[in-house]
């Protein structure tokens, strides 16, 4: 059979290849997990990183296959990365001209079916493919294609944090695993893959500060962790972050409350996602949400994103494009925890638009203090929520915890108000069975 033409940049592709020092490296288990869920979500035997170099296939992880690589003109990658922004989908490899003389389709336990999403590298650059594969002939629908595109962001994010020499460290498992009391990231990674793991999503009342009508929920992540009971978000979002899982966790907390919200009954509230700021990297925030309201079908008037006012000066221009992406799908946008003193938070009012801005809880605490401080944190209030209405935006304050501060947050003019006074979290389903969803 012909092998596949060269890309018109092979020689700058293989250059930037090399310089990542990925080839004939050690298995890695964030690698790993990643192809373990591939073929556990597609439902397929067979995944793969695939990494093109000049001779040869090499797979940086493998599930399903025994072989570390193959020559290069018997790779079924090589044609992926010639359409570098669109999947290579072949249903059944026996019918195409491209792959039906292949070895690996003439064999015995033969390749029947082939899906392969290019990666690109730090730099643009293509490297290769996150694939899968089966032995009888497939069709891959929109949620196929939408999970292996998914998966291919997040493999691009762990190599991107190889080429910063900030993550894959294998020694972060270790570490954890003998740390008592501590959850391991391998206890993460199967959470979010497995049913019934503990790992859910709680939901709290937004709520009119006027009536406190509910117009809105926030997601709120919990772990009923099998060996050591309930975790908070700050019990393992940390373990999430140093093991290079926070964008994976990203990804399942969006598909998780999507799916709930899609069954509330029409003209129920929107529903508010908190993510990491990694998330939002041009390009991968705005496809990943795509993906999910096409799978589940939640309008996209019904979500919103938070983006914590701890985002670095560094990363607000990124921060600006990928938010820019967002709101042309429809998906609002909250800033988050704003007054919690980071230099950057009225940076990004002038920069950027939002739909919500969530006064931090520490300003509404000030009006439970001493005389003086109160009068100073009312004034501060008000001018906070004013020049939110100036900008177009609505105000949540959080942390309302009584009446005497809901009657003045309802006086100063703010939109809602969070806290415990007007609901604490509380399962999902709880929420859906008062909701009146199926």
């Amino acid at each position: 059979m012909p092998p596949a033409p060269l890309p018109i940049d092979e020689a700058d592709r293989l250059s930037a290849l090399h310089s990542l020092s990925l080839l004939d490296t050690p298995a890695e288990p964030n690698f790993d997990f990643y192809t373990r869920l591939a073929a556990r979500l597609c439902e397929v035997p067979i995944a793969a990183v695939s990494l093109i170099d000049a001779d040869r296939q090499w797979f940086k992880s493998a599930f399903g296959l025994e072989a570390r690589q193959t020559p290069r003109d018997l790779a079924f990658c090589t044609h992926a990365i010639l359409n570098p922004d669109e999947p290579l989908v072949v249903p059944d490899t026996t019918v195409d001209a491209r792959f039906a003389a292949n070895p690996m389709v003439l064999r015995g336990e033969s390749l029947r079916f082939y899906a392969g999403m290019p990666l690109r590298g730090p730099d643009r650059a293509l490297l290769g493919a996150v694939c899968i594969a089966d032995t009888r002939p497939r069709i891959a629908d929109g949620r196929m294609l939408g999970i292996l595109r998914d998966l291919t962001l997040g493999v691009a994010s762990v190599i991107e944090q190889h080429a910063r020499g900030l993550a894959v460290r294998p020694a972060v498992d270790a570490l954890s695993a003998t740390a008592p009391g501590t959850p391991s990231p391998e206890d993460l990674r199967e959470a979010m893959v497995g049913e019934n793991t503990g790992l859910d999503v709680h939901l709290q009342p937004i709520c009119d500060a006027r009536d406190c009508r509910i117009v809105s929920f926030e997601a709120l992540l919990r772990w009923d962790h099998p060996r050591l009971g309930q975790l908070s978000p700050g019990d393992f979002l940390p373990l999430a972050e140093q093991a290079g899982l926070s964008e994976l966790l990203d990804d399942w907390v969006l598909r998780r409350t999507a799916r709930e919200a899609v069954r509330w009954p029409e003209g129920a509230p929107t529903v508010a996602v908190n993510l990491s700021t990694g998330f939002l990297r041009p390009h991968r925030a705005a496809a990943v949400l795509a993906t999910v309201l096409a799978e589940t079908g939640l309008p996209a008037g019904r979500l919103e994103v938070e983006l914590p006012e701890a985002l670095a000066a560094t990363q607000i221009e990124a921060a600006a494009a990928a938010l820019s992406e967002i709101g042309a799908l429809g998906v609002g946008i909250c800033l988050d925890d704003f007054g919690a003193g980071q230099a950057t938070g009225f940076a990004m009012l002038a920069r950027l638009g939002f739909r919500r801005i969530k006064l931090d809880r520490l300003l509404v605490a000030g009006l439970e203090e001493a005389p003086a401080t109160v009068a100073r944190s009312e004034v501060m209030l008000r001018a906070l929520i004013g020049m939110a209405h100036g900008l177009g935006a609505e105000v949540v304050a959080e942390g309302v915890e009584n009446e005497a501060q809901l009657a003045f947050l309802a006086r100063a003019g703010c939109d809602a108000v969070q806290g415990w006074l007007t609901g604490r979290p509380e399962p999902a389903v709880a929420w859906r069975r008062r909701l009146g969803a199926a």
